[in-house]
């Protein structure tokens, strides 16, 4: 079978006419389908498809395990668009490892990295009320992110409590790097909110 498709059997029976002679027979169909795309993964993430989007990202992680890319999509698709702590600890422990794996894979890349500090963040605020200051590399990680990788990480890491959000919501919104409205934000303190919530 070639890697670029799929094949599917299916058996039945049909009646045979009196030229092909009579009586019931097996037949088996072969179905040759295109293997689904890393594409085909990011536009079901992005019409919020996630069931869809995680199996195909797991079927090509299968033949490509060091795609940071296809880690990073898993990830946001295991998270189905939710706050990270309203996930079940088994997925976001899931989620994280994906993460963590990406930004091993493609230290480079700043996107892998900024989920894992979104949903880290999201965490930290759940436990502790606390939001974490953006530091220096993070301000260095805003100035890389492109407008369309900005937009897909708060779409489904909806961690609005974070600072760090908020930045990528800047980038995502006008398409320009944050700059010193970013090192603004970092030097705020923020005070802990009297409730914790989760959104």
């Amino acid at each position: 079978m070639s890697e670029k498709s799929r094949s599917f059997s299916a058996t039945g029976t049909f009646e045979c006419s009196p030229v092909l002679g009579s009586g019931t027979q097996n037949v088996t169909y072969k179905l040759h389908m295109p293997a689904p795309s890393r594409n085909e993964g990011f536009k079901a993430l992005e019409n919020d498809q996630y069931a869809l989007a995680a199996r195909v990202f797991g079927d090509l992680l299968v033949k490509h395990p060091d795609d940071a890319g296809l880690r990073l999509g898993l990830a946001l698709s295991l998270l189905e668009g939710r706050h990270p702590c309203r996930c079940d600890v088994r997925t976001l422990e899931q989620v994280k490892a994906h993460l963590m794996h990406a930004q091993r894979l493609a230290p480079r890349s700043p996107n892998p990295r900024l989920a894992l500090l979104l949903v880290r963040d999201a965490e930290l605020f759940r436990w502790s009320a606390q939001r974490r200051r953006p530091t220096k590399k993070d301000l260095r990680l805003l100035n890389q992110v492109k407008r369309g990788a900005a937009a897909m990480l708060i779409k489904h890491i909806p961690a609005r409590e974070s600072v760090l959000w908020q930045e990528l919501a800047r980038v995502a919104g006008d398409g320009r790097s944050p700059g010193r409205a970013a090192s603004a934000s970092a030097q705020r303190l923020h005070k802990p909110p009297r409730r914790r919530s989760c959104s």
